[in-house]
This record gives structure tokens, sequence and C-alpha cells, in this order.
């Protein structure tokens, strides 16, 4: 129990002064260090420039452009230094300057990576990825299919091979109609033959000599049986003077007429220059010299031999009016419901 008491009285009077020599070594220590940082921002400590000043004070306004100082060391102690650029500190100055959150954008363009440190920070920021589980690949079963012994003549019976018997069956008929137009055979009889025994019965007609399609002559002599006096009274009737016979007149052979209805044919342009061009030249052909162009319009029924011009929406047709003199009549397409062409002494339809 007495020691008990001893301890307590002991650690009383020695806690005052362990607390005070720990804020003292505390102080000790972060004067003796080279940069002091609090709360992420870098307060003092000391910074080397490339030219080989080293600078040690609090650290002043640091931005973009640079950072000032106030030295605490020297005879310039108290007061602040000029704003140094960025560019001016040590690799050594700058990692510690990285360490202040206000400025790390800055500074971190300027500080040199290594290649081991490259590597490091690429291996640090590429995760790594868990290996994948193997494939497992099973075994499939092929199917296979048996041979059933299909012989041919089960394949001409299916049904690919019915229709292909079919077509050769029609190309056989169509080959007995050709033999037989060739050879000038009947086509009733070929066709029957090649029906019957097919392939073989073209071939017996295409190998048989054409036939002469000239009609046979009659024979219109005596017959065996007819006596010697009929004969002759045959020679003196041929031979008997001949009797007049009035000579019938030639009809001349007119052509018909052809005539071309709106809703039957497109009477447009193209219709006009493609069906009428023949009664386009200055000069009309013999063929088209007695034939006539009919165009029956809204104005009335117009005949002429030449058609002067077309165009989109009007035809001009050559015409002789009663004085015998030849105009021109040009009138609008839409406006014709029929053209003939009619031979000059055919009647008007």
């Amino acid at each position: 129990m007495r020691f008990t008491n001893n301890y307590r009285i002991m650690r009383n009077i020695l806690s005052p002064f362990l607390t005070v020599l720990l804020a003292v070594g505390m102080l000790v220590s972060s004067l003796g260090a080279e940069v002091v940082v609090e709360n992420g921002q870098v307060k003092r400590g000391k910074f080397k420039l490339k030219d080989g000043t080293t600078i040690s004070g609090e650290v002043i306004g640091p931005r973009g452009d640079g950072v000032a100082f106030r030295y605490d060391e020297g005879e310039a102690k108290g007061r602040f230094s000029q704003r140094y650029k960025w560019e001016e500190f040590t690799q050594e100055s700058l990692k510690d300057f990285l360490q202040d959150s206000r400025v790390k954008k800055f500074v971190e363009l300027l500080v040199e990576i290594k290649t081991e440190d490259l590597t490091t920070m690429q291996e640090e920021a590429i995760p790594v990825r868990a290996p994948r589980p193997p494939i497992d690949v099973k075994p499939v079963e092929l199917a296979v299919r048996e041979f059933t012994g299909a012989s041919m003549l089960g394949a001409l019976f299916s049904g690919s091979g019915l229709i292909l018997l079919l077509a050769m069956y029609g190309a056989n008929l169509f080959a007995a109609y050709e033999v037989a137009y060739f050879r000038n055979y009947h086509f009733a009889i070929v066709c029957g033959v090649a029906a019957v025994v097919p392939l073989i019965g073209p071939l017996i007609f295409i190998c048989l000599p054409t036939r002469s399609k000239e009609a046979p002559v009659e024979y219109t002599g005596p017959e065996p049986g007819d006596s010697s006096e009929e004969m002759e009274e045959e020679e003196e009737v041929e031979e008997a003077a001949p009797v007049y016979v009035e000579p019938v007149p030639v009809v001349a052979q007119i052509p018909a007429t052809q005539v071309f209805r709106r809703g039957e044919v497109a009477i447009n342009r193209r219709f006009i220059e493609t069906k009428f061009a023949p009664f386009f030249r200055v000069i009309i052909g013999d063929a088209e010299k007695d034939l006539r162009l009919v165009v029956k319009a809204s104005r009335g029924e117009f005949i002429g031999n030449r058609v002067s011009k077309v165009t989109q929406t009007d035809m001009s047709l050559q015409i002789t009016n009663e004085a015998g003199a030849s105009v021109e009549e040009t009138f609008p397409i839409t406006d014709i419901f029929e053209i003939q062409i009619r031979h000059k002494d055919a009647p008007p339809q």
C-alpha cells in the first residue's frame, strides 16, 4: 500500500516535466526539418535554386507564376524576398512543393520522373486483373447420316426425279414437233410415235428423207380402155377454133384503211413521228403517193398527204383547199381523236 502511494506521488511530480520535454523535442525536430508541412500546405523550410542558392524561410503566396519567402536567417531575417519562378528550383525542392495542394498542379509538370518510377506508376495505375477461368471444351458428337443404299430407279421416282422425267418427256415431244416441221410430216403422226417411243421416235423421223411439198400432177390423157374413135374426137375438139370470151375487167386492189383512234392508241408526238414517218418527207415515196392522211379533230376532218411539222402540243398537216392550192393547217394534238391512212380511191369511213 505504501509502495502504491509513492508511485502516485512520483507520477504526479514527473508528469509535467515529461510533457515539457516532449514539446521541446517536437519543436527541435520541426526546426531541424528541411520542410514543414501543415494541413497540406508547405509553411517553411529550406529550398535550393539551380544556381546553388539556398533560401530558408516562410513560404509566402505560392501561385502559378512562382513563390516568395520571408527570410528567417542571416542579415535579411524578417524581410520578404522577390518572387521566384518554379523553373528556378531544383528537382528536390520541387518535390517538396508537391506536398502543397495549392501549387501541386503547377509543380508536377516540372518534376522529372525516372524510368523505374514511371514503370512503378504505370503498374500501380493499371489494375491487376484476375486470371480468367479456363474454358471447358466439351466434345460434340457429330451426326452421321446412314447410307440406305438408294438405287437409280428410286432416285428417278423421287420428287426431283419425277420433275426431271417430265422435263425430258416434254423435250421429247417438242423435238418431235420440230422434226415433223423440218421433214414435212404430219405433226400428229410424229408426235404420237414420240409419245409412245420417246427419243427413238424423233430419231427415226429425222433419219427419213424430207417429204416433197409439190402437189401430184393429174394425168388428163386417154385411159387404157378408151377407143381410137374417142381419141380422134377429142383431138378434133382441141383443134377447133377457140371461142371468144369477153375479158373481165381487172379491179385495182385498194389497201385497207388503217384507223387509229384515241383511247385505243396514245396519240402524241412520238406516236405521230414513228407511225407516220414516211409522210414527213418533202417528196413522198411511190408506196405512199396514193395514200392520204385523214385527221379528225374537234374542228372537223382534214385530208392531206404530208405532215409539215409536229411538236409536243401541235401538228401541222399540208392539205389542198377547194381552189387547188396547198395550205398548211395546224391544230392541237389534244383535239385529235382519230387519224386514218386511207387510199385516195377508198370510200370514207
